[in-house]
C-alpha cells in the first residue's frame, strides 16, 4: 500500500531541501521544492523559494507563471500580472500564457 499524498510530498520537500542545502546554487532544486511547498500549502515559503530559482534562472517561462498564479491565489494582482506577462514574452509561441495575462486583467 502506498504511503498517504501528504507523507510522500513531506518527504518530497525534505528530499529538495538537503538537496537545495548541497547545491543552493541549483536553480531547478529550488523551483522544484518551490512546488511542493506550494502543494504542502505554504505559500509564503513557495514565493520566496520560487524568488531565488528566478533570481538563479529568470528565464524560465513555468517557474515565471508558477509563481503568477501563486502570486494571484494570494491576492496580489499586478505582481502577478507582471509575472504571467514575462512568461509570455519568454515563450511567444505558447499563447497559454498570453492567454492567462488577459484572464487575470
Amino acid at each position: 500500500k502506498s504511503p498517504p499524498v501528504q507523507y510522500r510530498d513531506e518527504e518530497a520537500r525534505e528530499m529538495y531541501r538537503r538537496a537545495v542545502a548541497l547545491a543552493p546554487q541549483t536553480a531547478t532544486y529550488l523551483a522544484h521544492l518551490a512546488g511542493v511547498l506550494r502543494t504542502l500549502g505554504v505559500p509564503d515559503q513557495a514565493l520566496t523559494t520560487w524568488q531565488r530559482a528566478l533570481e538563479l534562472q529568470p528565464a524560465v517561462a513555468t517557474w515565471q507563471a508558477e509563481v503568477a498564479e501563486l502570486l494571484w491565489q494570494m491576492e496580489r494582482p499586478e505582481e502577478s500580472l507582471s509575472h504571467i506577462a514575462r512568461a509570455s514574452q519568454l515563450q511567444p509561441q505558447d499563447g497559454a500564457y498570453a492567454a492567462r495575462y488577459v484572464e487575470l486583467l
